[in-house]
């Protein structure tokens, strides 16, 4: 039969290989062997430890032999081998695998076996659409209200928050129903999915509102919005655990094997959202991908309530037995601090990994991914561990000592990686958050069996009030950190505080004992020892990464919670600004400097007479301080997400000119945000100088929604200056909004205005109306340099860029530029033959 298997996914594998696009053939039919390999050792492991038992399993595995071939069902399609067609097929793979399980294995199979694999596969698949809702609805959020740092912290709050409370819901139900708990799961699942498949539009129409109230009121009325879906979604894991243990008797096994399957959809859900939901869809369609998950799950709970003659009326109202005596409040004190240090380890990673690839936007999901892998693998251990062992806290307290110095070295051994492949080292970077996870994941399943096993009590009210303080901890560790602790100290000692955390938390988890004391004094040593030796120079080998670079460390850092700036001087001298890792800009003094930069003085060449210009991106101030050299010039608003620029200006000549000019006002905010709050202002030029088009959030300032916001506070013969960084859909969809686009170097301009000044009035604007730095420059060099500029063909584009074919819409809800079209330097996120070109 093995060898039979093997043959079938080689066979496949071969299949798989020549019919998709790119690569070489050797390479497809290694990698999607291996692939296959791993699938069919994973599931046969997973099934026959947690799902059936030994005469079930061989059934299973002569109904499952035919798996591999499910990979071929993405050929038809053309598609590119990439991680997106691989998801794919791999999603196909496990639909056919589980399939499989949910159906009756004859008579050898009884209810009470069939029940337990029919809720630990629901289970799985609900965590499936909780992590897509979570995803996606911070996406919509994030559009609605802006992503800077204080909304980031008010969303993820409000989404922890509602998972605790549903704990204690769960946990009440439990108790008081507890012959009623498949129908609770029932109820719960129906009521999301309901909640889910409307949420885009829920979303859509609450906008408004939000933006009619103070926003403290807005935030008040969306937590009250989210609360019905988040505190049902919390509210299943008491009750199914309570459901479980029934059968088990055991309440670490219970736990740990419902929290391995919701946490491992949770995880697979990670990547299906950035690398293939969202890819291939939008977040409407997203979320509505989720929702007919949980409508499916609410389904078959359904049926099996019909079905099902058992009587389970038992369930949940024995109580475990234990010792009442003392305070169970350390319990609740640990499963706070393992939820606030592992959730802020996994925020320090994504500032890391982030700044090393340059704010690629599938970031997030796959650190949460493989994160999530290892707490669903540390789950499954601990579940082994509480069968073996009636008190497994020593062996996790020791797990966690280790997670410690493993956590201070990753970051050491990533930049060493990455300055020999910068792809390896994104492999390592995510090999180590899984294994750190691991570490560390244990520990509220040990913390829920020491508990019952020593004070019992109902166990759905015990875990629920477990499950708070973790969900309270892992509210309040992003929040800390993302607000604080990043906006005080470096990321490089951000990562050695909390390696010290953990080596706290491991200390206080289990008795002092002298190998205890021994391994923890050596792990300080080990800890104090990598920073001491390693931190200098690390964030440079995180940017620098395997490219050759004639600098060798950066010039000057700024880092706070909204970022990581950073200067370098380049093989000719310029300075070199880069914000997260991604490039920014070089400085310049204007058209006459070393480094000539006249894209600038544009904006005065497409209006008739520019007064109040608003530029979206501040940088180093260099296009502010030319701007604001314009002599008509009213009011310069400047608009920038991160107060470290305008830190960063004041390092170059002109920044006190800059901010002592009562005509110039600089905002910190998210600019969507700042145009919301401001409805009654109006400009005659916007300028948006956007970070690339691929990066992290950048579609939010080149979608069709923005540019009609954009549109909306022009004057009459207002003008949109915004760069698309070379995307071509950039383009189109400028074309849509605008009657008229034109281009000069990268830079697109929009109007509906008909006004069109000519090449005598540019010339004449660019020698009457501008200031110039141009010392040492001879009137016959001014001169050729303004009649250069003057000479550019601004004709419209519009009607060209209208027919084409191969270009989409950007818009909020598709991110186009971020998912559908990725960056040639990762060249394994392609997916279709090639892309549409300028």
């Amino acid at each position: 039969m093995t060898y039979v298997r093997l043959f079938l996914a080689f066979l496949v594998s071969v299949f798989f290989g020549y019919f998709t696009l790119g690569s070489s053939l050797f390479f497809k039919v290694v990698l999607s062997f291996l692939l296959l390999g791993f699938y069919q050792l994973a599931s046969d492991f997973v099934i026959k430890k947690w799902v059936l038992n030994d005469v079930l399993n061989s059934v299973f595995k002569k109904r499952a032999i035919l798996a591999p071939i499910s990979f071929l069902l993405v050929l038809p399609f053309e598609l590119r081998f990439s991680l997106p067609v691989l998801l794919l097929a791999s999603c196909l793979y496990f639909v056919f695998i589980i399939l499989v399980l949910f159906y009756p294995f004859g008579e050898k199979d009884n209810k009470e076996a069939y029940a337990n694999r029919f809720f630990i596969f629901l289970f799985f698949f609900s965590g499936i659409a909780s992590l897509i809702y979570q995803v996606s609805w911070q996406r919509i959020l994030f559009q609605m209200i802006g992503v800077n740092t204080e909304s980031v912290v008010i969303i993820v709050s409000i989404f922890m928050l509602g998972l605790g409370l549903g704990g204690i819901l769960g946990g009440w139900i439990s108790k008081k129903y507890p012959e009623k708990l498949p129908e609770a799961f029932f109820l719960c699942e129906l009521l999301i999915g309901i909640f889910g498949f409307f949420s885009s539009y829920i979303f859509k129409g609450f906008n408004p509102i939000f933006w009619s109230v103070s926003f403290t009121g807005g935030m008040s009325l969306l937590f009250l919005l989210l609360l019905i879906p988040t505190i049902f979604m919390g509210a299943t894991l008491p009750i199914l655990v309570t459901y479980l243990n029934y059968y088990k008797k055991n309440t670490g096994v219970s736990f740990g094997t419902l929290y391995f399957f919701n946490t491992a959809g949770a995880a697979l859900a990670s990547f299906l959202c950035v690398d293939l939901l969202f890819v291939f869809m939008g977040i409407s369609s997203a979320t509505k991908v989720a929702a007919l998950f949980n409508l499916g799950v609410g389904l078959c709970t359904f049926l099996y309530i019909r079905l099902t003659e058992t009587s389970h009326e038992k369930v949940g109202l024995e109580k475990t037995k234990g010792s009442t005596e003392g305070s169970c409040l350390i319990y609740y004190v640990l499963a706070f601090l393992v939820g606030f240090i592992s959730l802020s380890q996994e925020i320090l990673w994504v500032r890391a990994i982030g700044f090393s690839v340059a704010g690629m936007p599938q970031v997030f999901g796959h650190v949460l991914g493989f994160f999530l892998i290892g707490i669903a693998l540390s789950s499954a251990f601990a579940k082994k561990l509480c069968e073996e062992d009636s008190f497994p806290m020593r062996k996790i307290s020791f797990m966690l000592l280790a997670s410690a110095v493993v956590y201070a070295f990753s970051l050491v051994l990533v930049s060493f990686v990455l300055s020999l492949t910068a792809n390896g080292g994104l492999l390592v970077s995510y090999g180590l958050i899984m294994f750190v996870a691991f570490l560390q994941g244990g520990v509220l399943i040990a913390l829920c069996h020491d508990l019952i096993a020593k004070k019992g009590g109902h166990v759905g009210s015990q875990l629920s009030k477990l499950y708070l303080a973790n969900i309270l901890g892992c509210t309040l560790g992003p929040l800390v950190t993302g607000y604080i602790v990043l906006d005080t100290i470096s990321l490089e000692d951000a990562f050695f505080l909390f390696a010290l955390g953990s080596i706290f938390l491991s200390l206080i988890m289990y008795k002092p004992e002298k190998e205890k004391i021994a391994a923890s004094l050596f792990s300080l040593v080990l800890i104090g020892g990598s920073y001491y030796f390693f931190s200098d120079g690390l964030l440079f080998k995180l940017f620098k990464k395997s490219a050759p670079m004639v600098a060798t460390r950066f010039d000057k850092v700024i880092q706070n919670r909204h970022g990581i700036i950073t200067t370098h001087i380049d093989e000719n001298g310029f300075h070199i600004t880069s914000g997260g890792g991604g490039f920014d800009g070089r400085w310049s003094e204007g058209l006459f400097y070393d480094f000539p930069l006249d894209r600038p003085y544009i904006f005065a060449l497409l209006h008739p007479k520019p007064r109040k210009v608003l530029l979206i991106g501040m940088s180093v101030g260099a296009w502010g301080r030319i701007i604001q050299d314009y002599k008509p010039l009213e009011s310069l608003d400047i608009i920038d997400i991160n107060p470290g620029y305008f830190k960063l200006s004041s390092f170059y000549p002109g920044h006190d000119k800059l901010i002592q000019d009562p005509s110039v006002n600089i905002h910190f905010n998210d600019a969507r945000r700042w145009l919301k709050l401001n409805p009654n202002k109006k400009f005659d030029v916007i300028i948006m100088n956007t970070p690339h088009h691929y990066r992290s959030m950048v579609s939010n300032l080149l979608s069709k929604e923005f540019l009609e916001l954009s549109k909306s506070r022009l004057s009459p013969d207002g003008v949109v200056f915004f760069n698309a960084t070379n995307s071509p859909d950039g383009l189109f969809t400028g074309a849509q909004i605008f009657k008229r686009i034109t281009r000069y170097a990268n830079l697109f301009m929009g109007t509906d205005s008909e006004v069109v000044l000519d090449k005598k009035e540019r010339l004449r604007v660019l020698k009457e109306d501008f200031h110039y730095r141009r010392s040492g420059v001879s009137q016959i060099e001014f001169e050729k340099k303004l009649e250069k500029v003057a000479s550019k063909d601004f004709s419209d584009i519009g009607p060209i860029l209208r027919k084409r074919k191969d270009l989409s819409l950007i818009t909020d809800d598709n991110m186009l530029t971020e998912y559908k079209r990725p960056h040639s330097r990762y060249s394994w996120l392609y997916w279709i033959k090639e892309f549409p070109r300028e």
